[in-house]
């Protein structure tokens, strides 16, 4: 785990949580639980207290988080719990406030600052961002000219960030040579050969390829002399090397990952996990994963029942009580899980 990980949250009014607590995160945790019951919103929320360290980047990322599952030009301010007022985010190394302030400055700051149209519905955006750590208020709409151009500024700042969201959806070829990016800076192209090699028979290498209109990825195949199209590989080959690259993008950081089974065969998945305790633990990054399949949650415990990766994953189930009449959360140990997944017990919170 990253020596100054995340071992503990608490979420209170955020997204699908009136009050959710999770205590004893690992290097490696995976985030188990039904459709609809918040896996998304506890990385999100994990990825803001992680990076509340600098309240400009906790604004430009609730900006992200907005936008990163919406249609682009209409927003819709779903971060607060059932018309909460405010949502807190603790962990062991800081918290975070962010309170809703119900204005129309925030619908004239997005109409000037942002080339798309306009968010009439965002009147009632957060204008305040509390960084606990950082004892700091900033009223996003009574900002100076010149600490506006530093938090919108911070869209070309992104290596600032501590932590690397990736998304349940397959990855733009843009994205994905920007991770590949990372790889080549970090001298890290022979761990991910490598890794291609363990992940398919035919994949030898990937070829950064000057073009008019950019930079492509392309693939060297055993069978063919000419490059292929990285992208016409399939959405199998895109998450892998996607998630392999990121880690490395995310050193002595952070990286979440949303849905990681999608795309992947099912053969596949403890390679996958085997690689991801590896790289997570050369690079020193702390990861968190999100998956409802019972046969990648049976990889994922298998690789942390190996010797090399004993005490370094933890495995946390999401489900409804009906008792506390809330969303909650559960810790399985591996022990426990290897029981459950070998008596078919309910491992998914049914």
């Amino acid at each position: 785990m990253s020596q100054h990980g995340i071992e503990t949250i608490k979420i209170e009014n955020f997204k699908c949580f009136e009050s959710l607590e999770i205590n004893g995160f690992k290097r490696v945790n995976l985030v188990g639980g039904k459709n609809n019951v918040g896996k998304t919103a506890l990385l999100e929320a994990l990825e803001l207290v992680s990076n509340s360290y600098n309240p400009y980047i906790l604004a430009y990322l609730t900006w992200t988080l907005l936008r990163r599952r919406q249609d682009k030009g209409y927003l819709e301010n779903d971060l607060f719990h059932d018309n909460s007022i405010s949502f807190k985010l603790n962990s062991n190394l800081n918290q975070v406030e962010i309170n809703r302030d119900i204005s129309d400055l925030t619908n004239h700051l997005f109409k000037q600052q942002f080339d798309s149209p306009p968010f009439d519905n965002l009147s009632d955006m957060a204008l305040r961002f509390v960084v606990g750590v950082a004892n700091t208020t900033i009223p996003i709409g009574r900002l100076s000219d010149a600490d506006l151009n530093a938090f919108f500024s911070m869209r070309a700042k992104k290596e600032e960030i501590k932590g690397i969201f990736v998304k349940s959806s397959r990855l733009s070829d843009d994205e994905l040579a920007i991770l590949y990016g990372v790889i080549i800076n970090k001298d890290k192209e022979h761990f991910l050969e490598d890794s291609i090699r363990v992940f398919s028979d035919y994949l030898r290498s990937i070829k950064v390829v000057p073009m008019s209109q950019g930079v492509k990825l392309k693939a060297k195949l055993a069978n063919k002399n000419e490059l292929v199209l990285l992208s016409s590989l399939g959405e199998g080959v895109n998450r892998y090397i996607a998630i392999l690259c990121a880690i490395w993008a995310s050193q002595d950081g952070y990286l979440f990952i949303d849905e990681i089974e999608n795309g992947i065969h099912y053969t596949n998945y403890p390679k996958l996990w085997e690689l991801i305790f590896l790289a997570s633990a050369q690079a020193n990054c702390q990861v968190f994963v999100t998956s409802h399949s019972k046969e990648c949650i049976t990889a994922f415990n298998n690789t942390q029942l190996l010797e090399n990766t004993k005490d370094s994953g933890a495995y946390f189930e999401l489900f409804y009580s009906q008792k506390k009449q809330r969303i909650s959360a559960a810790y399985r140990d591996a022990e426990q899980l290897k029981y459950a997944l070998d008596h078919n017990e309910d491992i998914r919170g049914e």
